[in-house]
């Protein structure tokens, strides 16, 4: 739904490599280790450039309003920041090396904008919450190259994720899933039927099962990509409010992010609950390490004076129009294997999830 940093901090330049006279092109120092995640908390505004080794925040990138997600190419050279202020919502695109903002790319429609990066790297996707199309982007030129539509589903969507193989789309509708093919642009088979408005998707790393967190009803939905249906329901809870949905990379589990304060583990084959995790705060989402051993987890405190659930989601309105404070958020790793805690680290306010350069490096 919405990752880190501190408002009054400003970004220390890392060391680059590249062409210097090219403001969109950088290679930090260290890009092989280096995590990003935003601060969507109008206090902090900010992208926090993360240590993976050390497991702390190195620095802080400033300048943002509401940043709710970062996207970052597979070398580390550029950052994608989308903006969920209401009078000013799109992509920003950030030089890592200087935390320079280079450009701005408008949202194509709907409410807020929503990026993912094709498996190479080579395109990314903008989608909006409750929009009716996709735009895809040229990421060596930062151009819209083509608008796909999904006027012919009777609903809005909201998320969208490239499949594996970078040559369909899976959607979220309200009520179903869809496919889309990239090179036509026209949908594939049915739509899949899921829980009530499905927050998330997932695709495990084969593009066999995926994954939707059902925001409204607290359910996950199994999807088995082949025969298009649902092959189990995961049920935590009508006030669990799943919100994000990630893979292993190895493709054995998805890790589920509830706003009620827990995480759920779940067998991405046979769809059994694994086990819930408790953070105990808001838990916005989850990502991994690219070996797949480490799970981070960002969390915010409950909303203050209402510390309950309903008080983080009539707040939601407020914090996305420039109104609304919060933090100091945190960032919790966990072990996969044991499903141990590693270690928690602050970060900003409402950071969203921590996602790391797929490389390769050459540092």
């Amino acid at each position: 739904m919405c990752a880190v940093g501190v408002a009054g901090l400003s970004a220390v330049p890392a060391a680059a490599q590249g062409n210097p006279g090219d403001p969109g092109s950088c290679r930090p120092s260290g890009a092989g280790h280096l995590a990003y995640s935003t601060n969507l908390d109008t206090d902090y505004n900010s992208v926090s450039v993360v240590d993976t080794k050390d497991l702390r925040v190195q620095r802080y990138i400033p300048g943002f309003r509401v940043p709710s997600n970062v996207t970052v190419l597979n070398d580390g050279s550029k950052l994608y920041v989308d903006q969920w202020y209401t009078g000013d919502a799109n992509t920003k695109v950030v030089n890592p090396c200087t935390g320079q903002i280079v450009k701005t790319i408008p949202r194509p429609g709907g409410l807020f904008p929503l990026t993912n990066l094709s498996p190479d790297g080579r395109w990314l996707y903008l989608s909006t919450i409750q929009g009716f199309t996709i735009e895809k982007i040229d990421t060596k030129t930062d151009e819209v190259v083509h608008t796909y539509s999904t006027q012919q589903t009777g609903e809005p969507i909201g998320y969208a994720i490239p499949s594996p193989d970078g040559k369909s789309m899976w959607i979220a509708g309200l009520h179903h899933v869809y496919q889309m093919d990239l090179a036509t642009g026209q949908f594939v088979g049915d739509p899949i039927a899921v829980g009530l408005s499905p927050e998330w998707l997932a695709v495990t790393p084969d593009g066999k099962r995926l994954l939707t967190s059902n925001f409204a009803d607290g359910t996950d939905s199994v999807i088995d990509a082949a025969s298009r249906r649902v092959t189990a329901t995961v049920n935590t809870g009508i006030t669990s409010y799943p919100n994000s949905v990630s893979s292993t990379p190895d493709g054995s589990q998805f890790w589920v992010g509830n706003l009620d304060g827990s995480v759920a583990v779940v067998d991405s084959h046979t769809g059994a609950l694994i086990r819930m995790l408790k953070p105990g705060k808001i838990t916005l989402d989850v990502t991994f390490s690219p070996d797949g051993r480490l799970a981070y987890v960002p969390t915010t405190p409950f909303s203050s004076p209402a510390p309950n659930i309903n008080g983080a989601l009539t707040a939601f309105g407020p914090m996305v129009s420039g109104n609304y404070h919060t933090g100091p958020g945190e960032i919790v790793v966990y072990d996969t294997r044991s499903l141990n805690l590693v270690k928690t680290f602050p970060t900003g306010g409402v950071p969203s999830p921590v996602v790391i350069p797929a490389g390769p490096f050459h540092d």
